[in-house]
């Protein structure tokens, strides 16, 4: 609610002829823009120049109340919104990835739509005293001396939020299933690097591993993940280079996607890519494929994650404090030799989730959970841009979900 107290400044009045104690009255309220200072004597103020200046007022804070409301509400508020639901949204989603690091139970809650109702109210008060005296007409008698005339003005914001757990149908289908090839199409072709977008979204190419064990809770034993990570590299690469392309393919099956490399009989990274992953080389074209394994060399078959399986991978990457570690809060990975495996040698680059006791002075998004902060540097960048894509990804796979489910209302205001 913002309150706007705006009146006449009035200076401390004469002393009244024949009155016991003289008028000192000051208004200190805020100026309204509308109104102007003025000044003006106890005496000499009658009742008809204290309704006229009453009436001016009303009007000019009338006037000034239009450019509160209507478009000024919004001009006021929408980036307030805006920034207020980016940041929880974010806050949320990070909370999620820590939580699944220790193995506890995500939860999202939605934020359907705000409905927000404003109103404005004004008035003015005058103030004097009586006094008995000769009137202007010569004759005597009783009249009053006003010394203050004064506005206020008020405007109230009630927003009210319909909030919806993301649960049951809803919940299978924007969080347990898995991401399609349209998706991946879409995101490689909004420039999104394919080496980051098939890091987080796919579990297996062409029979190359890519963490399977890590789409669930930490695993106690090091993941599988080398050789994916070197072809991702090279098709990177190739990337860079405008050697690699992801399109829809013209026979008619709309749902099958074809990766082209262009000049792929001849780049050694090309030829290096179809090595990796067993692939005809005398072919530059191939669909993919869902499926596990490899096949005759001319499709490449992979298996998406869904997103829930995508946060517990990018939840590997949450650096727990030491004493969480200790107590066994948090799963410790070993190598294959007992030494303990760090995520970062698989995440490194692309996710990192820091934490400390104290709140960080500089991040992009923060979370207090289990005495901690847990926190993406703010000049983390690559960490920035794998969030980022996480959060896209949900909302392509929300355009899914029906969202039947009845909502839970809170107002607030006063």
């Amino acid at each position: 609610m913002a309150d706007f107290q705006r009146g006449v400044r009035i200076e401390p009045c004469e002393r009244i002829p024949n009155h016991p104690n003289p008028l000192n009255f000051m208004n200190n309220s805020t100026r309204h823009p509308a109104i102007q200072n003025t000044n003006s004597r106890a005496s000499g103020m009658n009742g008809k120049k204290a309704a006229c200046i009453s009436a001016l007022l009303v009007g000019a804070m009338a006037v000034s109340g239009c450019g509160v409301l209507g478009a000024g509400t919004v001009k006021a508020g929408r980036a307030r919104y805006n920034v207020a639901f980016a940041s929880t949204t974010d806050e949320e989603l990070l909370l999620n990835i820590v939580r699944l690091r220790y193995r506890d139970t995500p939860f999202f809650l939605n934020v359907d739509r705000v409905a927000a109702s404003s109103s404005f109210s004004l008035g003015t008060s005058t103030s004097g005293v009586p006094h008995k005296g000769d009137r202007t007409d010569g004759t005597s008698g009783l009249r009053f001396l006003f010394s203050s005339v004064s506005g206020d003005a008020s405007v109230n914001e009630s927003p009210t939020v319909f909030y919806s757990p993301m649960e049951g149908e809803r919940y299978a289908r924007q969080m347990m299933s898995r991401l399609n090839f349209d998706v991946l199409l879409l995101l490689a072709n909004s420039g999104w690097s394919i080496e980051r977008l098939m890091m987080v979204t796919l579990q297996e190419m062409n029979g190359l591993k890519n963490a399977p064990t890590a789409s669930g809770p930490t695993p106690s034993k090091e993941p599988e993940f080398r050789e994916f990570r070197e072809a991702l590299r090279v098709l990177r690469a190739l990337q860079v280079k405008g050697l690699v392309q992801l399109a829809k393919s013209d026979d008619g099956d709309e749902s099958a996607v074809l990766l082209n490399l262009v000049d792929g009989n001849k780049d050694a990274d090309a030829l290096k890519f179809k090595k990796l992953l067993g692939l005809d080389a005398g072919l530059t074209t191939f669909p993919l494929r869902a499926g596990m394994g490899r096949g005759d060399g001319k499709a490449i078959y992979v298996i998406t994650r869904p997103v829930i399986s995508t946060m517990n991978y990018l939840a590997q990457a949450v650096v727990a404090p030491n004493g969480d570690v200790k107590a066994g809060r948090v799963t410790k990975t070993l190598k294959d030799s007992g030494e303990a495996f760090d995520w970062q040698e698989m995440l490194g680059g692309f996710f990192k989730v820091q934490s400390s006791l104290l709140k960080p002075l500089s991040s992009s998004t923060a979370v207090e959970y289990r005495g901690s902060w847990f926190y993406i540097a703010d000049n983390d960048l690559d960490s920035k841009s794998t969030f980022s894509l996480l959060t896209q990804i949900l909302a392509l796979q929300s355009g899914k979900a029906a969202g039947k489910e009845t909502p839970i209302s809170f107002s607030f205001g006063k």
